[in-house]
């Protein structure tokens, strides 16, 4: 008997190790995933994930003094120009301290030395740049430098040409002599006097401005040649589009400008107070513009077209001149006889007046401008109560205290009694605050205590402790100065951290589609 065949079992069928991927499968993946995680860098923040940001912010730091500060340090600029300058400044400063002596002021006719000035001018630029720099800086989270520092100059550079009815003094700000009106006859002020006076910081602060527009350009341009997404800009493109709201509108409004125009329409969305500007440097680093064509558009933009605009601005509207004008079409106007250009006049001296306390110099910049002006005890040439007070009197157009009845300098008699009064008490606090020796009078080295470490200089602001107590206005301002710069510091820090993460979250983006990649073809 023949032995019976096994049947055969029917071959078994495998199941794909994976299913079947496609390219539109991987695409959507990789969107949904890069939401989640810019989503997720959005939300970070130094008081929520202080330990992640603290560590992205160190990792980046730490990155740039390894890898970037070398190169720079090798570069050929620096090796060739910045190197022998440093040498060169050290040993004249050691050995030839006289080549940088600043010049007298007042009557003092001490010539300057012959390198004061081009350290002068060096020390100005740097100082208005970075200013500008930190004022745009940092994707719309900025110090307001112009707000702290440019215009209050500005507003006491004409009111300087002003009282002393001339242009002919130095509006630079780090000048010993800055702002002290000229000791001969006066020229006049013009208009066009007075924007050249102030033109020159508002334009190297403008250019900052510019410069500090740059990183938002770079991070989106470096994210579109990588063929990347760019999750600061897309975020804020997808969070705008399908908005009604004002902001939303002019977000989408800028980079369609920008868009439609290129360099014509950089230059015009940077020649005016532009908030939504970061959107047209982060649209043009995606457009791929040509770094040249985006900073050329931008520093004609807001350092030149929107600087000189707003200084023109500045000086007609305080312009004695022109607000004379309006108050005599004012008093044509008011029928009724309310008096509303008298009560214009003092409001505008109040304003003048607090412009004129936030001018900035030098203890020694102050004697000598209150000499000038016969303000100092003969003697000893010392601030007293009485010369302080008659300073905080005389400030404002009109003058705080009104008109002089009778007097002059030390003794003149102010018609406002009152004013007079509170301008004692001001006076009393400062040298109850300033006052180390207990001689009733403030020199020089007590003067310069008071100056400030950013700037070296004071104002007579600044030198009075306020009412109050440590509640007073002027601590309360000089508190909210410093949560100002501490806000800046705080987002610059965590803007960096951003960067950072961004960089890891662009990775795993990489990582995640190579990997669905892999898989699709297995499953083939």
């Amino acid at each position: 008997m023949r032995p019976q065949r096994l049947a055969k079992s029917p071959p078994r069928s495998r199941a794909p190790a994976t299913a079947k991927i496609s390219q539109a499968d991987i695409d959507q993946q990789v969107k949904e995933r890069s939401k989640v995680l810019n989503k997720s860098r959005a939300e970070l923040s130094l008081f929520t994930h202080p330990l992640r940001i603290s560590r992205l912010f160190l990792l980046t730091m730490t990155e740039i003094i390894i890898h970037r500060i070398p190169v720079i340090a090798k570069s050929a600029p620096v090796c060739f120009v910045g190197y022998p300058l440093a040498v060169a400044w050290l040993l004249t400063q050691h050995f030839a301290p006289d080549l940088y002596q600043q010049p007298g002021c007042g009557d003092d006719t001490r010539a300057s030395g012959l390198l004061f000035y081009p350290k002068l001018f060096v020390y100005e630029t740097f100082w208005w740049l970075v200013l500008g720099i930190l004022s745009s800086i940092g994707f719309g989270s900025g110090l307001h430098s112009g707000i702290m520092f440019l215009w209050p100059f500005v507003m006491q550079v004409v009111l300087k040409s002003e009282t002393c009815n001339s242009t002919n003094f130095f509006s630079t700000y780090n000048h010993p002599c800055v702002l002290q009106c000229p000791l001969g006859a006066s020229m006049g002020s013009t208009f066009l006097g007075k924007m050249l006076k102030v033109l020159p910081a508002a334009i190297v602060w403008g250019v900052g401005t510019a410069l500090g527009e740059l990183p938002p350009y770079f991070v989106t341009r470096a994210a579109k040649r990588a063929g990347n997404r760019a999750g600061e800009f897309e975020e804020e493109l997808e969070d705008a589009e399908g908005k009604t709201d004002f902001v939303s509108r002019l977000k989408m409004l800028t980079i369609d400008f920008t868009k439609k125009h290129g360099f014509v329409g950089v230059y015009l969305l940077a020649s005016w107070p532009n908030a939504a500007f970061d959107m047209c440097g982060m649209a043009c680093g995606w457009l791929d513009m040509p770094l040249w064509t985006f900073l050329g558009a931008t520093v004609l933009g807001k350092g030149l077209t929107k600087v000189a605009i707003q200084c023109a601005i500045c000086i007609v509207t305080f312009s004695k001149i022109f607000f004379d004008n309006i108050m005599c079409i004012v008093d044509k106007l008011d029928f009724a006889g309310w008096g509303i250009s008298d009560l214009a006049r003092s409001v505008r001296s109040k304003v003048m007046g607090h412009f004129e306390l936030q001018e900035r110099l030098t203890a020694k910049g102050l004697r000598t401008l209150m000499k000038q002006e016969g303000l100092l005890v003969p003697s000893v040439l010392t601030l007293d109560q009485t010369s302080l007070a008659q300073k905080y009197c005389a400030m404002g157009s009109p003058p705080l205290c009104g008109e002089i009845v009778n007097g002059s300098g030390r003794s003149a008699h102010w018609k406002k009694t009152d004013e007079w009064a509170r301008a004692l008490d001001k006076a009393q606090r400062v040298l109850a605050h300033l006052d180390t020796d207990g001689d009733g009078a403030l020199g020089v080295a007590e003067l310069e205590m008071a100056q400030s470490r950013t700037d070296g200089k004071l104002s007579l602001a600044s030198i009075d402790p306020g009412e109050g107590g440590l509640f007073s206005l002027g601590n309360l301002w000089n508190g909210f100065l410093a949560l100002l710069i501490l806000f800046f510091i705080v987002k610059i820090v965590e803007q960096v951290a951003k960067v950072q993460q961004n960089e890891k979250d662009v990775e795993e983006l990489e990582e995640l589609k190579i990997s669905l990649n892999t898989n699709a073809k297995k499953a083939i």
